[in-house]
């Protein structure tokens, strides 16, 4: 590429040195002109007498032919050269474009603050994209919540009453936002882009692109969306991340509940707390569909069927299982789970019976006490996703969040 790129500038300098020297020619030739005008009187051009046939046909037919020759030579090596080097021009023009983009997209994702374009994307989701939290104050009703004991009002309580509303608390949280370093394995450039001009609404995602009623243009989000690709990981790297977790509830805990399990995004916030409990149904829907009491079964007789989904996901108005049709925002885990794992996910979707609320202690305690559940640190909540009542793929199995771009 450097070889083209100095071939190139000799190429634009042999060019540059040849309109030159011919504006220079035709500059003289008009001034000399000029000048003879001005030196003899102008006579008719029928009664001029001009050259004899032997010069016409003789030195200056020859002189001619030789400025023809020698304008066709440079033709002739011109065109070639601009013809082979100009690929070479355009893939550097499109390299130094997706640098700058690059660059650009990584200021707007810089934490708030750092410079003047920041959006503040590092804040939730780490400034590398592998995943964080930010602090979200949501209503959750008063049936979500167990209250241990206490007075609400106290300082040191994470949830408060709400003036005239006795069905639900206003409770600060640790909203989980997802790493972002392995977003492309699970979704396309355009779902990738889609998110971030629209956002999640009811998360702390908010929508950054001008259709989405943000601030910003479509080349922005297509500078974001580059930077995020740029500091992807391989799949061998995000499967290896995965590798110690088997157990198939583990696994959708980890990638599946923040979209399927109502409150999962920030239900770790509870888990220490003595005067609140949270309750929540696993795999009871969210985002995505309810997938227990044998939806799945229903919805994916084959279970093979069902495993392709969850390594797929789903495509805009592609059928999925029986007269499924996709919504586009189920992601595919093909690309950082392995197969085992996904049916292991599959198979733990399919023995759900009854969605029961479970006290967040019990179910996280019971967890940790078993091994290491996962962090949910993927999938776990961004300030990106987990929707706030968007259907997903029907009776999806496996269909995990949709994590949040931004």
């Amino acid at each position: 590429m450097i070889v083209l790129a100095d071939a190139l500038i000799s190429l634009r300098n042999l060019i540059w040195i040849v309109n030159i020297a011919a504006a220079v020619f035709l500059l003289g030739v008009a001034y000399a002109a000029i000048r003879e005008r001005r030196r003899r009187r102008v006579t008719p051009m029928n009664k001029l007498k001009y050259h004899p046939d032997e010069v016409m046909e003789g030195p200056r037919l020859e002189r001619m032919g030789a400025w023809a020759l020698g304008a066709m030579a440079v033709i002739a090596v011109a065109l070639p050269a601009y013809w082979l080097l100009e690929p070479g021009r355009q893939d550097s023009m499109d390299d130094q474009f997706l640098e700058t983009s690059i660059t650009q997209g990584e200021e707007l994702f810089a934490p708030s603050g750092s410079n003047e374009f920041a959006l503040g994307c590092a804040d939730c989701h780490g400034p590398e994209g592998q995943g964080g939290a930010t602090v979200q104050s949501v209503e959750i009703s008063r049936e979500d919540l167990d209250l241990a004991g206490g007075a609400l009002d106290a300082a040191d309580r994470i949830c408060a009453p709400i003036e005239d509303d006795d069905t639900s608390l206003l409770c600060q949280v640790t909203w989980q936002a997802p790493a972002l370093d392995t977003v492309y394995l699970r979704h396309s450039r355009e779902e990738i882009e889609r998110i971030i001009t629209y956002g999640r609404p009811g998360t702390p995602m908010p929508a950054w692109g001008l259709e989405g009623g943000g601030s910003k243009n479509e080349q922005s989000i297509e500078n974001l969306a580059d930077f995020i690709e740029s500091i992807q990981i391989s799949p061998e790297e995000a499967k290896a991340q995965e590798a110690d977790l088997t157990d198939g509830r583990e696994l959708f805990e980890a990638h599946c509940a923040r979209c399927h399990t109502k409150h999962w995004s920030y239900a770790e916030t509870f888990a220490g707390d003595a005067n609140f409990d949270l309750l929540v149904v696993p795999a009871g829907g969210a985002f995505g569909p309810n997938l227990t009491n044998g939806v799945t079964l229903r919805q994916f007789p084959d279970i093979e069927d069902h495993i392709q989904f969850v390594i797929d996901g789903s495509d805009f108005e592609a059928p999925y299982g029986v007269r499924g049709i996709g919504s586009g925002r189920m992601p595919g885990f093909g690309g950082m789970l392995t197969e085992d794992q996904i049916r292991a996910i599959v198979e733990y979707e399919r023995s759900l019976g009854e969605g029961e609320a479970t006290s967040i202690r019990q179910l996280l305690g019971g967890r940790e006490a078993g091994g290491d559940g996962g962090d949910g640190g993927e999938e776990d909540a961004p300030p990106a996703e987990q929707g706030a009542g968007e259907g997903g793929e029907q009776a999806g199995g496996g269909q995990a969040q949709e994590e949040n771009e931004q």
